[in-house]
């Protein structure tokens, strides 16, 4: 009863601000912006701060835009099915994307259709201020950040996805063909050419020094 009441008091302090976006959608955005700090045209997060945030704000409840019907609900870790997975926490940050992201958690969708356990998606915000979700050894990319997943909703499935261990598979042949056609390749080729090249000049240049050396 008393969490109802808080809430019902900040739903009143967001409608004298704002009537389109949904009382906590905007309370937490409104929080968490601050957190990300611009550097060389990125946001990088203060996940500390973000944390700090969760927790004071558990079980609070943010109606997505989509999918429809969709509710977060803003805990940690500690919150979801995984609560107390050390090793889980450190297998989205090292096992997922192409390099180690850290990451926090920041809430959990109950009961929504999908394959991850327990149907609960578990919501993480990563230090790029990307926001990814589990799904059952799957991590979706579902925002490019907090304002996008509060104001436009949560892509289900992700714009990409990401299985587990996929950041160490090998290449393709497409992709190694690709990879191999990329200017940073044909400069790297160039350069070794180059000094292949220079390494010939300077040992023909020794060899016929020592020859003359010898006819002296």
């Amino acid at each position: 009863m008393q969490q109802k009441c808080a809430s019902l008091s900040v739903y009143r302090q967001l409608t004298l601000v704002i009537q389109r976006v949904p009382c906590f959608t905007f309370i937490c955005y409104r929080h968490i912006r601050p957190m990300y700090k611009l550097s060389s045209n990125v946001y990088a997060v203060d996940l500390c701060g973000v944390a700090d945030f969760v927790k004071r704000n558990r079980d609070s409840t943010i109606p997505l835009v989509k999918p429809r019907g969709a509710t977060l609900r803003i805990c940690g870790q500690h919150g979801t099915v995984y609560e107390g997975d050390e090793e889980q926490l450190e297998a989205w940050k090292d096992y997922y994307l192409p390099e180690r992201m850290e990451m926090e958690v920041i809430g959990a969708i109950d009961d929504f259709p999908c394959d991850a356990f327990g149907l609960q998606l578990v919501l993480l915000l990563g230090e790029d201020g990307r926001v990814f979700a589990y799904e059952d050894e799957l991590l979706h990319l579902v925002a490019l950040n907090l304002r996008d997943l509060f104001q436009h909703g949560m892509v289900f499935p992700g714009k990409e996805t990401f299985k587990l261990g996929e950041c160490f598979e090998e290449p393709t042949e497409e992709e190694y063909q690709e990879m191999m056609e990329s200017e940073e390749i044909k400069q790297m080729k160039k350069l070794h050419t180059e000094f292949r090249q220079t390494l010939a000049n300077d040992l023909l240049n020794t060899m016929k020094d020592i020859a003359q050396s010898r006819d002296v």
